[in-house]
């Protein structure tokens, strides 16, 4: 079995944080500040990630996963529609600290059509706006994977297959230490960045595959965040208003 997790793309607040965040004081925008959308490099490292995810895993990911903020619906629905598959919008996978979601009807005609499946029920409910410490994440990170693991060996044998969870920078690391059972693995976690554990072990035990790969991306690696370095191969965008963003 194998779980594949993926940061979202570029921000667009990164592009212009005060212009970005007087339209959302100003309503010009329907949803919080906290939920920026994509930006273009964004939107266009999404498509790459989703043709990379189709060429190398499809017909193994049987689901998709996202958190609720906008920024990681994009580029979720944008590989689900590579793969032919709907995406399951899943609070766990919410950022570090928890921002504030808009909920998924008011955004569905921004998404491709059909894509978001609406009978899904999230396996873990995040206050939206807590302040989390460090640990605290740590903790949602090996909650929600039980829960996942839970979820999926409860599926009928037909809906059995890999998944692909689409979150941010600290979600993918919580996640990623959780299943690997090292609460102080490395890992590496660019935008758009893949990163790959497989089991075939009952109980399982999980390996590390793929790393943060980006190698997929004309941007290469970027953003590269760590909850002990912050962002690691270059300055962090101005004004950044979460932690792993």
């Amino acid at each position: 079995m194998d779980i594949v997790l993926v940061r979202h793309g570029s921000r667009r607040d990164w592009v212009n944080r005060r212009v970005w965040q007087e339209q959302a004081d100003q309503h010009a925008v329907p949803w919080d500040a906290s939920d920026s959308p994509l930006s273009e490099p964004g939107l266009q490292q999404a498509k790459e990630l989703a043709a990379f995810v189709a060429r190398q895993y499809g017909g193994r990911i049987k689901h998709v996963f996202s958190s609720p903020m906008y920024r990681c619906l994009q580029t979720a629905t944008a590989v689900a529609q590579a793969l032919g598959l709907q995406v399951k919008v899943e609070h766990g996978l919410q950022e570090w600290p928890p921002g504030k979601p808009q909920p998924v009807e008011s955004l569905l005609h921004l998404l491709p059509p059909g894509t978001i499946d609406l009978s899904y029920r999230t396996l873990l409910e995040v206050e939206p706006g807590s302040d989390e410490t460090v640990d605290e994440m740590h903790e949602r990170g090996k909650r929600f994977a039980a829960r996942l693991l839970q979820y999926l060996d409860s599926l009928p044998q037909e809906e059995k297959g890999g998944v692909l969870l689409a979150s941010h920078a600290a979600g993918v690391i919580s996640v990623t230490r959780a299943l690997l059972g090292d609460r102080h693995a490395r890992v590496n976690c660019g935008v758009c960045s893949l990163t790959q554990l497989h089991s075939e072990l009952a109980p399982r035990q999980w390996k590390l595959v793929e790393d943060g790969r980006t190698d997929f991306l004309e941007s290469g690696n970027c953003f590269d965040w760590s909850f002990e370095d912050g962002f690691r191969n270059q300055s962090p965008p101005p004004h950044v208003s979460t932690p792993s963003s």
